[in-house]
């Protein structure tokens, strides 16, 4: 019996000893998946965080090239041309490279009429125009993800402060572009076999700037200066020496495919050039007026106005075919020298001799999309109005004649016209006005006393008189910007005057461009804020 309950214990003891031994084969076990896989998924957290720091390195590298290639200090703005980045930060490093500038020589039409809301563009070709970007339909900035044979796909309407607005049949796309690569690697971009390696691939589009100025015949040519196109930071000398050669006054840039300039008229014949993308043409229009001042709302609707012509100003209006003569509600003798549109029926054209009373006023003509009508200025008698500029349907710049030591300054605030004067007091005619923002005008003009050229700033409040970084008696004649920090100013002895932001100074001459022609008007085609078309990943 003893015997039986020995060996009964023993048994007990020897299966009580293989379940010990199996529980410590399972803990030891498990303690090891746990080990392994805390040590797994630490290594793949850690991927994942060398990959993001990867791409914010290669984001990094977009900003910089962009800031190098827009930079208003143009001691440091970079050509788009040989563009080629290289920096180590924290621990990794990233570079970019360009190509580009890409224009089209032979630029697409629409395929027919485009609706604001459209979200594939339809055109004749896409061949030339990159794999994704930014391209310019009228004053449209639209970016684009990917292309077909004949279509724009995945685009973003009204980009950069453009307006999404509907296109006409046969509307040119404009396109001027510098493709940027970026790389991002931690630790470095050499492949290796290091579990810390990561390296991420960004693309993106930057919109360039592009402008024209017009000025004075010369050289048996008639006269123009374009700034970035074809060499890069530079105005390029873009004569062109063929037509009835006569002075330009005015130009208005709808898009890189689509300028208008106007001048002094050739006989009966008006000066009207047209710039397609790539060559400017003279159409032969009957008119014997001089025309002052272009302003194009798009490619089908454009104005033109100038000299008294039958006893009217002369107003020109064209469709996208033809342009025709519109008489407006003026009176006799009188002559426009600028105009301005907020829209297709909202503009201001403003000149001279307005006859109230018997008394000469500023001409004021406002157009509500049917007709032009005379509106009542508030400035004194005997001045002229030589430009106009709108922010808004409520708010428009006029500028002028000095009388009284004061230049004309009028204000419209959608209703009626208000005289202002600068606050310190200033002798000189004004010329040109431009506005960034409601708080942010430059208006430029004739040379002051002391030879000081007359550059005054709205502050939102007042005008006052800013001195440039350089001396000179040359009169200005026309000013535009792209952003509040980047702006030009252009006149008499071909002067090129560039804003920084802080400081206006003197830019060259192009090469073998006549030295002594008065520059008449400037337009300038780019981005304002946000140059960048949205970045592509690309995958190896």
């Amino acid at each position: 019996m003893r015997r039986n309950e020995l060996k009964r214990i023993r048994t007990q003891q020897g299966f009580l000893m293989i379940i010990a031994i199996l529980f410590i084969v399972v803990i030891g076990t498990l303690s090891a998946l746990v080990a392994y896989m805390f040590v797994g998924s630490s290594n793949s957290s850690n991927n994942y965080i060398q990959a993001d720091y990867a791409l914010y390195l290669a984001e990094s590298g977009l900003e910089q090239a962009i800031h190098q290639l827009l930079t208003p200090n143009f001691t440091n703005r970079s050509a788009c041309s040989g563009l080629n980045i290289s920096n180590n930060f924290g621990a990794g490093t990233y570079t970019v490279t360009s190509t580009g500038p890409s224009s089209v020589s032979s630029p697409a039409t629409l395929n027919g009429a485009l609706n604001a809301t459209a979200t594939t563009i339809p055109v004749t070709s896409t061949s030339g125009y990159q794999s994704s970007g930014r391209i310019m339909i009228d004053r449209e900035l639209i970016n684009y993800g990917s292309v077909d044979a004949t279509d724009f796909n995945g685009v973003t309407r009204g980009v950069d402060g453009s307006t999404a607005t509907s296109h006409a049949s046969g509307t040119s796309v404009g396109q001027y572009q510098c493709s940027l690569s970026s790389q991002g690697g931690v630790p470095s971009l050499a492949a290796s076999t290091n579990t810390g390696f990561a390296k991420r691939s960004l693309q993106a589009g930057v919109q360039l700037q592009d402008g024209w100025t017009v000025a004075q015949q010369a050289n048996n040519s008639f006269t123009f200066a374009r700034w970035n196109n074809p060499t890069e930071l530079l105005w390029n000398n873009a004569s062109v020496s063929s037509g009835n050669k006569q002075d330009l006054l005015g130009i208005s840039a709808v898009s890189y495919t689509d300028v208008w300039a106007v001048g002094k008229h050739q006989g009966s014949i008006y000066t009207l050039l047209h710039w397609n993308g790539n060559a400017w043409a003279e159409p032969s229009i009957t008119g014997s007026a001089d025309l002052n001042s272009v302003y194009c709302n798009q490619s089908n609707d454009c104005w033109a106005v100038g000299q008294n012509q039958s006893n009217y100003p002369t107003f020109l209006h064209y469709n996208g075919t033809t342009w025709a003569l519109v008489t407006p509600t003026a009176q006799a003798n009188s002559t426009a020298y600028g105009v301005y549109c907020n829209s297709t029926s909202d503009c201001w054209a403003v000149g001279q001799s307005l006859k109230i009373s018997g008394t000469n006023y500023p001409l004021f003509e406002h157009y509500n999309g049917s007709n032009w009508s005379l509106v009542t200025p508030a400035a004194q008698a005997n001045q002229t109005a030589y430009g106009v500029y709108c922010n808004s349907s409520s708010d428009c710049w006029a500028v002028g004649q000095q009388q009284s030591n004061y230049p004309l300054l009028e204000h419209y605030n959608g209703s009626s016209w208000t005289a202002y004067s600068p606050t310190t007091q200033v002798g000189g005619d004004l010329r040109g006005v431009y506005c960034n923002n409601t708080n942010d005008c430059w208006a430029v003009g004739q040379h002051l006393g002391g030879n000081i050229m007359l550059f005054l700033h709205w502050n939102g409040t007042n005008w006052s008189l800013f001195s440039p970084n350089i001396s000179g008696n040359n009169d200005l004649h026309g000013v535009t910007c792209r952003n509040t920090n980047d702006c030009w100013a252009v006149g008499q002895n071909a002067t090129f005057m560039h804003w920084n932001g802080s400081t206006w100074t003197q830019v060259s001459s192009p090469s073998a461009y006549p030295n002594n022609v008065i520059i008449y008007g400037i337009s300038l085609l780019g981005s304002g804020s946000r140059p960048k078309t949205g970045w592509n990943e690309i995958f190896a």
